[in-house]
């Protein structure tokens, strides 16, 4: 294996040694936002469509700057790892489906890792799928009539801010999973909202995960990768002198390993691909 490329790739992408299993955070140690992120940065296709992305967003946001009258020499560059892409993916949705796909907000640069997302603070990481039940009508002392919107899939519930809000909540939970059942079928989401609600299961092995990711980028082998992750010896049975029904059991372990990997990497772009999360 060449080292060259191994160090390029982490250098590049600021990511860790993938043998170093304590470089990478424990389960517990992430909000689920975070971990969707370290995931979705890692894509090659995020990586790509990201780079390609920035220079336009700089020449955007130094128009924008100019017309406005300010100095666009405060603009961040696009090599910047503080540098965000918002405007230029959604002005030519065409051209970064790529990075729209991920429905990160801002799309922040892929070598960016936690905990911080926008330099001296951290920042509220976003998606644009989890807008459900972030926003409220704000309450008035008299009964009135609003205009509203809902968007398809949706619903309302209403809520009686001067009553004891655990018990609403209780009964508005049993109102919407019911409604959620019977339309998920109807509307065809059924399938990957059990992806969704399943993917806690799978939570201790994310930190695997991207440890696989990390490797395959480097241009690791399923077999070294497979064989390091489980603790196994790369060597061949005729150098240790086993044998045949020996040699087998050891063939055998070095197969299943390399079986493991191929599964892992799987799961791996499932969980950056939002099915899973």
């Amino acid at each position: 294996m060449r080292s060259g490329g191994r160090e390029g790739a982490r250098e590049r992408w600021n990511v860790p040694d993938w043998r170093d299993e304590a470089a990478y955070p424990k389960p517990d140690e992430l909000s689920d936002k975070v971990w969707r992120w370290e995931f979705i940065r890692r894509m090659r296709d995020y990586r790509i469509a990201w780079d390609r992305a920035a220079p336009i967003q700089y020449e955007l946001s130094c128009q924008q700057t100019e017309k406005s009258g300010r100095d666009k020499r405060l603009i961040r560059k696009p090599d910047d790892i503080y540098f965000t892409v918002n405007s230029a993916a959604y002005s030519f949705p065409d051209r970064f489906t790529d990075l729209i796909k991920y429905k990160v907000h801002p799309l922040h640069n892929p070598r960016l890792s936690p905990p911080c997302f926008f330099e001296h603070r951290a920042s509220i990481l976003r998606f644009r799928d989890e807008d459900g039940g972030v926003r409220a009508l704000a309450p008035e002392p008299n009964t009135r009539q609003e205009p509203v919107i809902i968007p398809a899939g949706w619903t309302m519930i209403g809520i009686d801010l001067t009553e004891p809000i655990p018990a609403q909540l209780a009964r508005a939970r049993v109102l919407l999973e019911q409604l959620q059942m019977n339309h998920a079928e109807e509307w065809n989401f059924g399938d990957r909202l059990k992806a969704k609600k399943s993917a806690r299961r799978h939570k201790t092995l994310w930190p695997r995960y991207l440890r696989v990711l990390d490797a395959r980028d480097e241009g690791v082998r399923y077999q070294e990768i497979g064989i390091h992750l489980k603790g196994l010896e790369e060597s061949s049975p005729e150098s240790e002198g086993l044998g045949p029904r020996q040699a087998d059991a050891v063939l055998d372990r070095i197969e299943r390993a390399k079986s493991d990997a191929k599964k892992w990497h799987k799961a791996a772009l499932r969980v950056a691909n939002s099915d899973e999360l």
